[in-house]
C-alpha cells in the first residue's frame, strides 16, 4: 500500500531524528540471552518509532496490554502507548559446560563427560517467556548426558582412541534427538555443535587397559606361535622337496652315467673291432706283399737265369698266385657254368702260359 504525503513525512521526520542518535553496545551475561531496555511512548502524532540497534540482537517489545511484539530495527509503525523494549542476542554462543557430568554406567562403573556446546536463540519471543531460559537448556543437556551414560557401558563409552571419535558422535546424536523432544527449548534454542569429551573410571580403565593388554600380548603369542608352526610347516615341505629333487638328480645322474658307459662300450667295441680289422687287412696286406716279393723273386731268376726251373715250393706258390689271379677274374654271362680251366681261359695270355708251364710235372 502507497503511503500518503503524511505518512512520508512522518516516517522522514522519524528516520532522521533516529539515525542521528547512535546505536548502544548491548552487553549479555555469560549465562543470559535476554537484557531488559529502556521504555519509550509512541505518540498520536507520530504513531511510530526509530530502533536503531546492533544487527546481532532480537528487538522484542513489552506492550502496554502486556502482549510480547517482535520487531525488527529501524523504522516502525506503533499504536499509540507507552513500550518496554528487550534485547535478545541473535549469536551463536560456544560455551564448555563447567559441571563435568557424572553417571554410573550401565555395568556399574563410573563415566563422565564434559560438553561443549554452540546454540544460539531462534524464537526470541518464547525465549523472553523462559524465566532463564539458558540454564534451562542446559539443565536439559546435562540430563541427556547422563541418560546416555545410563544406557551405555564403561567401555562403550570409554572404550579406546580408536572408538572415541564414533563414541563421540553418538554421544552427540543422542543429545540432538533427545533436544528435539524437549518443546520447551527446541523451539527457542538450535544446538549447531556438540563436542562431548567422554572419561571414566581411571582406576578401572587402568585395570582394563591391563586385561586388553594381556589379551593382547595372548593373541600375539598365539599368531606368533601359528606363524612360527606355518614356517616350520614350510621348511619341512622345503626340505622333502629338496630331498625328492636330490633322489631325482641322482637317478638321473645313475641313468645317464649307465647311458654313458653303455655308449663308451659299444664305441670302445666298435672301435676295437675297427681295429682288429684294419690289423686283420694289413696283415693280410703285408702277407700278400710278402708273397708277391717271393713270386716276384722267382719270376725274375726265371726270366734272368736261363734254364732255371724253380723247385716244388717255388712252382706251388706261382701256381697258386696265378690259380686265384685267374680265379679272381670277373664272371662274364658266357663264363657262367663254366669249369676252371675254361674260366682260365677268359685270362690274359701271360697267365695262361704260366699255368701251363706249372702244371707240368718238375723232375723227380
Amino acid at each position: 500500500m502507497a503511503e500518503n504525503s503524511w505518512d512520508y513525512l512522518v516516517r522522514a521526520w522519524v528516520e532522521y531524528w533516529g539515525k542521528r542518535r547512535p546505536s548502544q553496545p548491548i552487553t549479555f551475561p555469560e549465562n543470559e540471552i535476554v537484557v531488559r531496555g529502556s521504555g519509550f511512548r509512541v505518540g498520536d502524532f507520530t504513531g511510530a518509532v526509530y530502533l536503531n540497534v546492533d544487527p546481532n540482537v532480537y528487538i522484542v517489545l513489552t506492550t502496554s496490554d502486556g502482549n510480547l511484539l517482535q520487531v525488527p530495527g529501524g523504522y516502525n509503525r506503533l499504536e499509540p502507548g507507552f513500550y518496554l523494549r528487550h534485547y535478545v542476542d541473535k549469536r551463536t554462543r560456544t560455551i564448555t559446560l563447567p559441571e563435568v557430568i557424572t553417571a554410573t554406567t550401565l555395568d556399574g562403573a563410573k563415566a563422565s563427560i564434559t560438553l561443549t556446546i554452540s546454540y544460539g536463540a531462534t524464537d526470541p519471543v518464547r525465549a523472553m517467556k523462559l524465566s532463564r531460559p539458558v540454564e534451562t537448556l542446559f539443565t536439559f543437556i546435562k540430563i541427556d548426558a547422563g541418560e546416555y551414560i545410563k544406557k551405555h557401558t564403561h567401555d562403550q563409552i570409554v572404550s579406546n582412541e580408536n572408538a572415541a571419535g564414533t563414541e563421540k558422535d553418538n554421544i552427540t546424536q543422542y543429545i540432538l534427538q533427545q533436544h528435539s523432544t524437549h518443546h520447551a527449548v527446541n523451539r527457542v534454542f538450535a544446538i549447531t555443535d556438540i563436542d562431548p569429551q567422554p572419561w571414566g573410571d581411571q582406576k578401572l580403565m587402568g585395570i582394563r587397559l591391563e586385561d586388553r593388554q594381556s589379551t593382547a600380548r595372548l593373541e600375539l603369542d598365539h599368531k606368533i606361535q601359528g606363524l612360527e608352526q606355518k614356517i616350520a610347516e614350510k621348511e619341512a615341505e622345503i626340505r622333502k622337496i629338496k630331498a625328492q629333487a636330490g633322489t631325482d638328480i641322482q637317478k638321473i645322474e645313475a641313468q645317464t652315467n649307465a647311458e654313458i658307459q653303455k655308449l663308451k662300450a659299444e664305441a670302445e667295441a666298435t672301435i676295437e673291432a675297427q681295429r682288429n680289422e684294419l690289423e686283420k687287412q694289413r696283415r693280410a696286406w703285408q702277407h700278400q706283399q710278402e708273397l708277391d716279393m717271393s713270386i716276384s723273386h722267382v719270376l725274375e731268376k726265371m726270366l734272368t737265369i736261363p734254364g732255371y726251373h724253380p723247385n716244388n715250393q717255388e712252382l706251388t706258390l706261382l701256381y697258386n698266385r696265378f690259380s686265384q689271379s685267374a680265379i679272381g677274374v670277373p664272371l662274364t654271362d658266357d663264363s657262367k657254368g663254366k669249369s676252371a680251366d675254361e674260366v682260365t681261359g677268359a685270362a690274359d695270355p701271360l697267365t695262361k702260359t704260366l699255368l701251363t708251364l706249372l702244371r707240368r710235372k718238375p723232375d723227380a
